[in-house]
């Protein structure tokens, strides 16, 4: 319902692109619910076109984790819009988000692990994989590089995001 709306929103300023702010846990949580509940492995793509807006959904933060886009959140004090839902929290998106964080508890790395079986998964609509820098040159800071060897830090990623929200409308 709300991203219905948020879609006829931006279709309505004339823009054809629109960015979620899906990030990598997201990503991961769908994918555990997928293999729960559907049986099958599959999570969101990155790009996705719809074909009845012909509106095409990017998401710019999968490759950035939820704690990261918290702290960034803190950092600026950005205000966030609480869910009005009564099931808030009572879901099972936050089912898959509490038994991903007890996974990963109990088997550091598991969380990434399982990012990167997504991304070595061969799933419709996935891009090239960006790979992580292991031993980033810059202590405290995340760093991403490309196939092409181009460093991005993550508040560069942001930066980035929002330049892509910028020439989505036409």
């Amino acid at each position: 319902m709300r991203k219905g709306a948020l879609n006829q929103a931006i279709k309505e300023m004339g823009c054809n692109k629109v960015a979620y702010a899906h990030h990598k846990d997201d990503i991961i949580e769908t994918m555990l619910l997928s293999l729960i509940f559907e049986g099958r492995f599959h999570s969101f793509s990155p790009r996705t076109y719809l074909d009845r807006m012909d509106l095409t959904v990017i998401r710019p933060l999968m490759y950035v984790d939820e704690m990261d886009v918290i702290g960034f959140k803190n950092k600026y004090d950005l205000p966030v819009v609480k869910s009005k839902c009564p099931v808030d929290g009572y879901t099972k998106r936050q089912y898959a988000k509490e038994l991903l964080r007890q996974i990963n508890l109990e088997h550091p790395g598991a969380r990434e692990r399982m990012f990167h079986a997504i991304l070595n998964g061969n799933i419709s609509g996935w891009p090239d994989r960006i790979i992580r820098v292991p031993n980033p040159p810059r202590k405290g800071k995340k760093i991403f590089r490309n196939k092409t060897g181009r460093f991005l830090l993550l508040s560069q990623m942001i930066r980035l995001s929002r330049a892509m929200l910028s020439f989505a409308c036409t």
